[in-house]
């Protein structure tokens, strides 16, 4: 007695997939991240720190530790999800610091240790796989940076 013979089946049919389609999206509706709270919580999280800036950089009294500023030097996600890619080096009134975000790219900003506010930017010009990694070097009038590649991408 032979086998019998079975017909291979297709795993996604336009049926199957317009229904996943569907119900992809429908999940991302308020009321149906209600019912999981975890869910829920992940969604409203998500959503407010897409949309809102909030400071991923601060200037501390090194006595009180009272926050005396805080500002925001960006962020890009990417496959390390970072801003702030160096310590920061001061100089006088100045500190200087690399960061990652969508309005510059990689570029070394020039901060005032006063109130935080961005003197300067200077942009690396190293293409998408550039990031400023290294720490700066401020010595008299100058400062010297490094870019290393984001990613592992030469």
């Amino acid at each position: 007695m032979t086998p019998a013979r079975v017909l291979p089946r297709k795993v996604v049919t336009p049926t199957i997939l317009r229904q996943a389609l569907f119900d992809t999206f429908s999940e991302l509706m308020p009321q149906a991240q209600w019912r999981n709270p975890v869910r829920f919580v992940v969604y409203v999280g998500s959503s407010v720190s897409t949309t809102v800036q909030i400071p991923n950089f601060y200037a501390l009294d090194a006595v009180t530790g009272n926050q005396i500023w805080a500002k925001d030097i960006g962020y890009r996600s990417s496959c390390f999800n970072v801003g702030i890619g160096s310590t920061p080096a001061i100089s006088g009134t100045m500190i200087v610091v690399g960061a990652d975000n969508l309005a510059s790219n990689p570029a070394y900003n020039g901060i005032s240790t006063i109130d935080g506010t961005k003197i300067w930017t200077n942009t690396m010009n190293v293409g998408a796989s550039g990031f400023p990694w290294a720490s700066a070097l401020n010595y008299g009038n100058s400062t010297y940076v490094g870019i290393a590649s984001r990613c592992d991408n030469p």
